[in-house]
């Protein structure tokens, strides 16, 4: 057994120390275990028996914070304590929630009416039968006594057979065509001329308006089908657009004087 002084050799011989420090070191080592134990015991007894928010009154000290190893290093043990009961906000860096709004939705337009092309109205030529009854119908407005003094040629019958030749009836073989029923037309007006009376009876002027008509389309007719004669009187020229206005506005001013 060693001697209180004497030296011990610790390893293998590098290095020498005393007997007793040693053992002061080491008993002084066990009595500081023993009081963080029992430091620790008392700081889990304490928080048992406290609520966690008391910590942060004045009655704990920052010494005891320490002691208790819930302070590490300045004060944000304390930091870290007042904030146990704060209201947890929203994290970082989180999406801010946002309202979807519906897109209002575009009123669709109210279809315009669809307009109709204006038809420009087209006069429809008199028929044949609808021009000869707008004479009879003239005729029958004359008094007897009229009817009974006209010449032959100025009668319904004779008015009747020109109407005929002027709707291409009863056309002579040698004759020029186009002309000789063209002619027919125009010839009723001066046989009805010389009717005494006549141009104060209505119906004699609608009867002209309606035999106009008749005439201008009749025209048109005999030049599609090439019925004009040439110079040498052959029926296989028309005439040309020129020609067979200006022939067109002849008849219709002799037929309607102004």
């Amino acid at each position: 057994m060693s001697r209180p002084n004497q030296m011990v050799t610790v390893g293998f011989g590098k290095e020498r120390f005393s007997g007793p420090p040693i053992l002061s070191r080491l008993h002084q080592g066990s009595q500081a275990r023993a009081q963080a134990i029992e430091a620790a015991r008392e700081a889990e007894l304490a928080r048992k028996a406290r609520p966690i928010a008391d910590l942060t009154s004045g009655e704990i000290t920052k010494r005891k914070l320490r002691k208790l190893g819930l302070v590490a290093g300045g004060t944000a043990g304390l930091v870290t304590l007042q904030e146990v009961k704060t209201t947890p906000t929203q994290p970082a860096n989180s999406p801010v929630a946002t309202e979807t709004i519906a897109p209002t939705p575009t009123p669709s337009p109210e279809p315009s009416p669809t307009q109709e092309p204006t038809e420009v109205p087209t006069e429809t030529p008199p028929t044949f039968e609808e021009l000869l009854g707008s004479y009879r119908t003239a005729y029958s407005k004359l008094d007897s006594a009229t009817l009974a003094s006209l010449h032959e040629n100025e009668t319904f019958s004779n008015i009747e057979r020109l109407l005929r030749t002027c709707n291409e009836e009863n056309i002579p073989p040698e004759a020029s065509y186009a002309s000789f029923v063209i002619s027919g037309c125009t010839s009723i007006l001066q046989d009805i001329g010389d009717i005494p009376g006549a141009e104060d009876i209505e119906e004699f002027h609608q009867a002209r308006e309606l035999l106009t008509s008749f005439v201008v389309v009749k025209i048109d007719s005999l030049n599609e089908r090439h019925m004009f004669p040439d110079d040498q009187g052959k029926l296989t020229v028309s005439l040309s657009h020129e020609e067979l206005e200006e022939y067109k506005q002849a008849i219709i001013d002799y037929i309607n004087p102004k």
